[in-house]
């Protein structure tokens, strides 16, 4: 073998590990670029999807045994009472998240003027009062605008219904015969 054979050799070699060096360098660019995106879906939140509203009475809730039973129960808030809602803003997986910067104040409002609700300042919380009508499936919706101006969030309590207070009787009915 001549010295011209043992370079060519030798170059080939070093060829050969040149090459292996620039896949490896490639496959780690490629494992890099992977570990960001998991990266990055772990430690991203989802957005904000909208919010759920969370009802407690102020008042103790009597069971009035005369109301029909429904398939479902609303949430029974005695003419004399008042309950307190708070807000919490949930992600797509509805998950809670913090509220969002830049947001707009979020604002309550009712489907039947037999309720009224007063928001916070801020609007992360609101009293509901009735306005001593009785009523069934009345709810509070609340929405926010995101920073974008585009973006709205919303969110709806469950029913409510308005009932008597059966440990507070008002007066008698008289029937005649």
């Amino acid at each position: 073998m001549t010295i011209i054979d043992l370079g060519n050799i030798l170059s080939a070699k070093l060829d050969a590990i040149i090459a292996n060096q620039r896949a490896a360098a490639q496959s780690i660019q490629d494992l890099q670029g992977v570990v960001g995106e998991i990266l990055k879906a772990v430690t991203e939140p989802n957005p904000p999807a909208g919010f759920e509203i969370t009802l407690k009475g102020a008042t103790p809730m009597a069971a009035n045994k005369a109301l029909k039973p429904k398939a479902t129960i609303d949430f029974q808030l005695n003419d004399d009472g008042s309950a307190t809602g708070t807000l919490t803003t949930v992600d797509t997986d509805q998950n809670p998240i913090p509220f969002p910067a830049g947001a707009t104040i979020p604002a309550w409002t009712s489907s039947n003027a037999g309720l009224t609700v007063a928001a916070s300042a801020d609007g992360q919380s609101a009293v509901v009062t009735p306005t001593g009508v009785l009523l069934t499936d009345a709810v509070i919706t609340v929405t926010s605008t995101l920073a974008d101006g585009v973006t709205v969030l919303t969110g709806s309590s469950e029913g409510i219904d308005v009932v008597a207070d059966a440990a507070k009787p008002s007066g008698f009915t008289v029937s005649l015969a």
